[in-house]
């Protein structure tokens, strides 16, 4: 890994895989995880003149990848699903591609820390489990689960013959004492999702607004220290944990978007270090 920081500095921002980043973090070290990662959508979306894929299919290095799964209730749930409820289909290629970086983030979690997990209803409900199996492996015990269900828009949409998305789930798992705040509820329905005329939307794919993670953090950022996003995209996470002077960790595998989060930072005044990892020769 090759980084340059500043000492003052409280975020660290690292571009490349994650899979390699978050293998160099310290287990234990983490208080709070926010990721908002791919959704297994089938889509490609534009990032510039770049672009990155969400689209999957089973080819040899899922097939590995499974293969490479060890024993115990994550590998063995993750088969189960991947040959009898999925059969190899792309969603399948999704879970084995997220149960890796899954493991890494929960090993990198404190026993007593927190992970929310932002998708939809494609995969939600595998992701759930197998997170769940992964702490089981790891502390021998389920965390405290919750799902928010955040709803973005109203679905008025009569001219198509199909059901109508309108809500995202945010997937809470952690000790239930520490993290449960009274008179919150699981349906946010008050955060307004970014529009192209918003002033604060910086123009990434998939963005979420700043307000909604700093909800997330709102509810659960009580005697957090480091944070954590291992697919930041444009940054709002980490402009919200900034803003509450918490030190962050981001993570993202497109150069797009780390210069989206740089531009965010400049606009916002927060002071950031950032550092490039898994690319030889060249620091920022």
């Amino acid at each position: 890994m090759n980084e340059v920081s500043a000492p003052t500095a409280r975020g660290r921002l690292l571009l490349g895989d994650n899979l390699v980043a978050l293998a160099a973090l310290p287990a234990d070290s983490i208080d709070l995880v926010y990721m908002d990662p791919p959704f297994a959508t089938g889509r490609d979306y534009a990032v510039g003149a770049a672009a990155f894929s969400d689209s999957w299919r089973w080819d040899d290095a899922a097939r590995a990848a499974l293969a490479a799964e060890p024993e115990g209730p994550a590998g063995e749930l993750l088969r189960a699903a991947v040959r009898h409820a999925l059969r190899f289909s792309p969603v399948a290629t999704y879970l084995v591609w997220m149960a890796r970086r899954l493991r890494q983030v929960v090993r990198t979690v404190k026993r007593r820390g927190a992970i929310w997990l932002h998708c939809d209803d494609h995969a939600s409900h595998y992701l759930a489990l197998l997170l769940q199996a992964l702490h089981v492996e790891r502390h021998g015990r389920p965390m405290h689960a919750e799902m928010v269900v955040w709803k973005r828009s109203s679905g008025a949409n009569h001219s198509v013959n199909r059901w109508v998305r309108v809500s995202d789930h945010l997937l809470f798992l952690g000790p239930g004492a520490r993290f449960r705040i009274q008179g919150v509820g699981t349906i946010w329905d008050d955060v307004q999702p970014l529009n192209a005329r918003d002033g604060a939307r910086i123009g990434y794919p998939t963005e979420k607004p700043v307000a909604l993670i700093d909800r997330v953090l709102a509810v659960s950022a009580r005697d957090v220290d480091q944070f954590l996003d291992p697919f930041c995209g444009s940054g709002p996470s980490l402009i919200a944990a900034d803003r509450r002077l918490l030190r962050w960790i981001g993570m993202d595998a497109s150069e797009q978007a780390i210069e989206a989060v740089r531009r965010r930072f400049t606009a916002d005044d927060g002071a950031m270090a950032y550092g490039l990892f898994d690319a030889p020769g060249r620091v920022a």
